[in-house]
């Protein structure tokens, strides 16, 4: 190492024990016939001696000195103490990576966003917090339930139903569009990706609306339920994944439930006469929308099912994107997940403002003029709405989606209309009765069993690895 250059004490006692044939502090043994001698003499430094961090100075600056061996011992002398230095060397090393000061690898050499090696996982969630992730996100959404029905009772008739979403999509852009000001170039990185997933969200909601608009809620509530036997068989088409039976059970059972919950007929209070009429009124006195001239004989069912499977092309494309990662190298840790939320949510307001635009009976000075006829309260359901129950949900669920499998995803998700009355029942005291209490049951057992099942067999093969 030379005269000027420090040696620590644990690489002293590591070489002289490793001379000696004897395990040391490090865990590393080394079995080399050297002479004490040459274990203990004094090395002098050669030049052209490395000092940089990482290499192994011995390897090539260390020589046995004052033993006045012949040439062939002294070559091998040097490679036996080479030796040393190197076993030396990665026990450092060891050492050094293993402290919990160490500092993360570089880019390029498995550090997070490397392109040599994979980018580091979130610390967390595991594949036990990440299915419980997604169901907050599902009780979240699940909120928008009572809002929307808190907004419809408040807003003027001339508030269409595209333009209500195109307001909740700019509450939810808002959620993150400080971080996206900041970060412009990396929002701008992930457009390509981004636009393909906003534009299955605009068209499955889209779709979801026109549903709507022709059959019941309980109709569209069992189509969107579909969504996970949907995810099933586009991973069987194109990635030839094996159609799970339990999955596709629970997924069966799970719409069952959702159909039992919604056909409930609540027990409580009738509906009053007045409100009946008023409804009818509502919908008699709603102006004609101009894709009714496009695809007025298509079935509500139908548009309902088409809007469910756009949604289920949304779960599947985002999971593998998110699995893909950032393909240029340049986003780090968690920028490309933030910058892809960013990017889409800013892109599908504006193809559903687009959308909204020319599906409008009204011209753009009507609806400014709607826009100013709503009062405070109505605003602020519309952040709760957009920010809380839509905005923030699509942030996070990108996280989960990276180990959570798209179906059971899905089967998750299918839980929001149950959640979405129970805060109904919360909040507005909506009556419930006990086919609703049965429904919710189903629906909570199948939609959840796969995931259960997922991270019991994920914690007995961790035992497995570790016995």
């Amino acid at each position: 190492f030379g005269s000027d250059l420090d040696v620590p004490n644990h690489v002293r006692r590591a070489s002289a024990a490793m001379a000696n044939g004897r395990p040391n502090s490090m865990g590393v043994t080394a079995w080399v016939p050297v002479s004490p001698a040459v274990a203990s003499a004094r090395p002098r430094r050669l030049p052209g001696s490395f000092r940089g961090p990482g290499a192994v100075p011995a390897a090539s600056s260390l020589v046995a000195a004052g033993t006045g061996d012949a040439t062939p011992r002294r070559v091998v002398g040097w490679c036996q103490v080479a030796g040393i230095a190197a076993g030396v060397a990665a026990a450092s090393t060891m050492r050094r990576r293993s402290s919990p000061l160490a500092s993360p690898p570089p880019a390029g050499e498995g550090g997070a966003g490397g392109s040599g090696g994979e980018p580091q996982e979130q610390t967390w969630l595991t594949p036990t917090t990440a299915p419980f992730l997604l169901l907050v996100l599902a009780i979240l959404y699940g909120g928008n339930v009572p809002l929307l029905k808190g907004i419809e009772n408040v807003t003027p008739l001339e508030l269409t139903a595209p333009e209500l979403l195109v307001l909740r999509f700019i509450m939810a852009s808002l959620t993150i569009l400080p971080w996206a000001i900041f970060n412009l170039g990396k929002v701008a990185t992930v457009a390509g990706p981004a636009a393909e997933l906003a534009l299955y969200l605009t068209v499955g909601y889209t779709l979801q609306i026109l549903g709507l608009e022709k059959t019941a809620a309980t109709t569209v509530a069992v189509a969107t339920a579909s969504t996970s036997i949907i995810v099933q068989l586009l991973g069987f088409i194109f990635e030839k994944k094996a159609i799970s039976p339990v999955v596709t059970a629970c997924s069966v059972g799970t719409i069952a439930g959702i159909a039992i919950f919604v056909t409930a007929a609540p027990e409580g209070a009738p509906i009053p006469l007045v409100e009946k009429l008023w409804n009818i009124f509502r919908m008699i006195s709603a102006p004609k929308m101009p894709h009714e001239a496009v695809i007025g004989g298509v079935p509500g069912e139908a548009l309902a099912l088409m809007g469910a499977t756009f949604f289920g092309i949304h779960v599947w494309r985002t999971t593998r994107i998110i699995s893909e990662g950032d393909r240029s190298g340049t986003l780090k840790g968690s920028d490309f997940e933030l910058a892809l939320a960013a990017s889409q949510n800013l892109i599908a307001t504006v193809m559903l403002a687009i959308v909204s635009y020319f599906d409008s009976p009204y011209d753009l000075a009507r609806q400014m003029t709607v826009l100013d006829r709503l009062q405070i309260d109505t605003w602020f359901y519309i952040l709760a709405c957009g920010a809380l129950c839509t905005g923030l949900p699509s942030i996070l669920e990108l996280f989960a989606f990276k180990i959570v499998d798209p179906a059971l995803a899905s089967l998750i998700y299918c839980t929001i209309p149950l959640w979405g009355t129970m805060l109904g029942i919360i909040f507005l005291r909506e009556p419930f009765g006990m086919q609703s209490v049965v429904g919710g049951i189903l629906i909570i057992v199948c939609s959840l069993t796969p995931s259960v099942l997922e991270m019991l067999d994920s914690k007995r093969k961790d035992e497995e690895k570790i016995s």
